[in-house]
C-alpha cells in the first residue's frame, strides 16, 4: 500500500494496507507509519482519523465487516480513510493483520 513500511525478509502472503507498518518473517502490522507519514506532510488531523480507524480495523477484534461498518459510523471521512477502507473492501488476496 501506498506510504506502508514493510521490513527487509518479510514474506507478504497478504495484501499491507496503505500507511502501515509490517514486519516479522511472515508479515504482521506493527502500527501506521508515523514517522513516512509526517515526513510526506500529513497532517495532525489526518494522522488522528487514521488512528482511530486504525484501531477499530486491527486493535479491537472485529470482523473486516464489522469495522469498516465502524469506520463508517465513528471516524471522519476524508479521503486518506476512504483510501484505507476502499483498499480493503477491495482487496482479494485478504489483509494482512
Amino acid at each position: 500500500g501506498e506510504y506502508a513500511f514493510i521490513g527487509g525478509m518479510t514474506a507478504v502472503p497478504k495484501d499491507i494496507p496503505p500507511y502501515v507498518i509490517a514486519s516479522g518473517e511472515r508479515a504482521s502490522l506493527r502500527g501506521l507509519n508515523l514517522v513516512g507519514l509526517k515526513r510526506h506532510g500529513f497532517s495532525q488531523k489526518v494522522l488522528k482519523e487514521l488512528k482511530k480507524a486504525y484501531r477499530i480495523i486491527f486493535r479491537i477484534g472485529l470482523t473486516h465487516t464489522e469495522a469498516l461498518r465502524r469506520v463508517a459510523a465513528e471516524v471522519e471521512q476524508i479521503p486518506e480513510v476512504v483510501k484505507l477502507t476502499d483498499f480493503i473492501k477491495s482487496s482479494e488476496r485478504g489483509i494482512t493483520r
